[in-house]
């Protein structure tokens, strides 16, 4: 891919034009993240895969993330017309982002090819030290692990989640059967390899949200992107500036303070999504 700055393609994507004009401050990320959910709003179908997913407690984020998946994979197959896309999500969940990058396919006719990795499953059961606020601080004064898990954003209900995310394609007439799921931790020797197996132009990572478990994942998966490669960070805003959307996590954000040093550019910040390029 050819650096974003540095391309002389006559065409410029609506991803180039939003990376351009973007300024990195509190004015310009909430100016963005407005305009983005305003967006998101105007084109029926993408507006209709995030009211689903509200409506169904199918995912976390914000609106705003999907017109921006909207613009990257319209202008990575700008950059590749001649082949398929390559995408790898890490952390998957109930699988809102899979099922928009399917869909997005789907209506523009873009080929994309889909590398998850997950667990697929939960790691707690709900009970009274879970659902009750004054009992759920007490266990965080008593249990460092359950205390770290609950900061990270790393609490995951034991559910079904693979019939979920099929039940989640189906309904958008998707078929599941075309991701290359690898089920599993992320940190799993198998999975790592299994992963880099391939090559991506886009890699979201979206897995474990402890600052080790994030270094983990840039180390082993996100240096391989190839140059102009993007990466794009959940949950990664915590230090910027902005007043109309959450920023997400300490310990996420504060990993994604050592990316520049591996080799990537920030060119977008979408609320607490961060886009980088593979220098």
């Amino acid at each position: 891919m050819e650096s974003i700055h540095s391309s002389t393609s006559e065409a410029t994507t609506d991803f180039l034009r939003a990376v351009r004009s973007y300024e990195n401050t509190g004015d310009g990320n909430d100016r963005l993240w407005l305009d983005f959910t305003k967006k998101t709003d105007s084109i029926p179908w993408l507006k209709a895969h995030r009211d689903y997913v509200e409506a169904n407690s199918l995912g976390f984020g914000d609106r705003a993330f999907h017109y921006n998946w909207y613009l990257i994979l319209q202008h990575l197959r700008h950059l590749h017309p001649e082949r398929p896309i390559r995408t790898l999500e890490i952390g998957v969940y109930k699988g809102q982002v899979i099922s928009l990058w399917g869909l997005i396919a789907k209506e523009l006719k873009i080929p994309v090819e889909v590398t998850a990795v997950s667990p697929l499953e939960g790691n707690f059961t709900p009970t009274v030290w879970t659902r009750v606020k004054i009992l759920r601080s007490i266990r965080k004064r008593v249990d460092p692990v359950f205390k770290k898990r609950l900061k990270s954003g790393n609490m995951y209900r034991e559910d079904d989640y693979e019939q979920i995310v099929r039940d989640f394609y189906t309904h958008l007439n998707l078929d599941f059967e075309k991701v290359r799921l690898l089920r599993g931790y992320s940190t799993q020797p198998e999975l790592v390899q299994a992963a880099r197996e391939r090559t991506y132009d886009l890699i979201y990572i979206d897995g474990d949200h402890r600052y080790e478990g994030v270094i983990h994942d840039l180390e082993k998966y996100a240096v391989h992107l190839p140059k102009g490669g993007l990466l794009v960070m959940d949950d990664g805003s915590y230090f910027l500036e902005g007043s109309k959307f959450w920023k997400g996590h300490k310990a996420v954000s504060e990993a994604c303070r050592k990316i520049e040093g591996l080799g990537f550019v920030n060119r977008l910040n979408v609320g607490h999504n961060r886009v980088y390029e593979r220098s």
